[in-house]
């Protein structure tokens, strides 16, 4: 879809009409309708605040999709696991040599098609969103006392000292 469609479609879904948000953004509501309506793309600033208006990211506004076999591919190796993409599948093996050699492969997974390589992975992307969100608070009070009592989990650093 495009831009304009993908902008409708996100205000809509959070049930603003299109003066309010316009109003919402501090643009005026013919430079805002012109988005939807005729093709016409913002600044990237107002962009920002569009995306952060309506909780969704840039690339999703946009309808930018990257690569998504590199991206999922790029996430390796994860727990242990490797993932080495051959011709026309991929290969989901315990071990990789430095000259890409297989060492050990996987038992329980045979070789997956690119396709399903993807479609695995965002199967069990969803699943992890899933349970993150379920357990938000538990994750959220963890970070809200480590960065409190132990120091910031972000940065490392320890609290300061009384």
């Amino acid at each position: 879809m495009s831009f304009q469609d993908n902008l409708r479609q996100y205000r809509e879904k959070a049930g603003i009409n299109a003066k309010d948000f316009a109003a919402q953004l501090g643009i005026k509501y013919t430079t805002y309708t012109a988005y939807e309506n005729q093709g016409r793309e913002p600044k990237y600033d107002v962009l920002c605040k569009i995306a952060a208006a309506l909780h969704v990211s840039i690339d999703e506004l946009m309808d930018y999709k990257p690569d998504r076999l590199q991206y999922w591919l790029d996430k390796f190796p994860i727990g242990g696991l490797h993932a080495r993409p051959e011709v026309d599948k991929v290969v989901i093996c315990l071990a990789v040599g430095e000259d890409g050699e297989i060492w050990d492969y996987f038992p329980t997974c045979p070789p997956l098609s690119k396709d399903e390589f993807i479609n695995e992975m965002e199967k069990i992307d969803a699943a992890t969103k899933k349970e993150m969100e379920s357990n938000y608070e538990l994750i959220f009070s963890f970070f809200v006392s480590r960065h409190f009592l132990k120091g910031n989990p972000f940065t490392n650093n320890n609290p300061p000292q009384n």
